[in-house]
């Protein structure tokens, strides 16, 4: 698959964010969660998560994605254009991840299927709201990735499949639906 279609489609995601950052910003639910907790690991107090008991908040809410979110704050300060931010580029980098996993399968329609996953609206919506989807997509690729390579080697102990342990864990970390790719 030529590396330009890859660009196309990677130009196509940050032309629609572009358009799409104008939109009001949605700082209900499961969004004013993760800002909150985000706000949390900047201040250093106690993981807070407005939403959800005391007890629960690592269940409904792992923490990667508002660990990522702190950083982004902590260097850029606190801003909700800037949270969006962090997701387009989760959503572009699981972009690029998916480009590479296909290269690394038998597909024949890599590009249409590239086509689909960058220009699917439900990617594309994911990707432009300050959510842990597109982390979750980028490390749950990356861990299927890594696990067909190991799976290629058929050794018993392999690096790859460290790296999609890793990534998986990752991606758990990020949204605790990655718990069904471990099986």
């Amino acid at each position: 698959m030529k590396r330009v279609f890859l660009f196309a489609c990677l130009a196509f995601v940050l032309i629609f964010f572009l358009i799409a950052a104008n939109n009001e910003f949605e700082l209900l639910g499961d969004t004013q969660d993760y800002l909150a907790m985000a706000q949390s690991f900047v201040q250093g107090t106690a993981l807070q998560d407005p939403s959800r008991p005391v007890f629960f908040p690592l269940i409904f809410h792992p923490p990667l994605y508002s660990i990522f979110l702190a950083g982004f704050f902590t260097i850029f300060g606190f801003n909700y254009l800037g949270a969006k931010v962090v997701s387009i580029f989760f959503g572009l980098l699981s972009v690029i991840a998916f480009y590479f996993l296909l290269e690394k399968t038998r597909s024949k329609n890599k590009e249409l299927l590239l086509l689909a996953f960058s220009s699917s609206i439900v990617f594309l919506y994911q990707a432009n709201r300050i959510l842990s989807d597109t982390v979750f997509m980028l490390f749950s690729i990356m861990a299927i990735y890594f696990f067909l390579d190991y799976e290629k080697k058929q050794k018993a102990l392999d690096f790859s499949g460290i790296l999609g342990s890793i990534f998986l864990g990752l991606a758990f970390y990020a949204r605790v639906a990655a718990g069904p790719l471990a099986l």
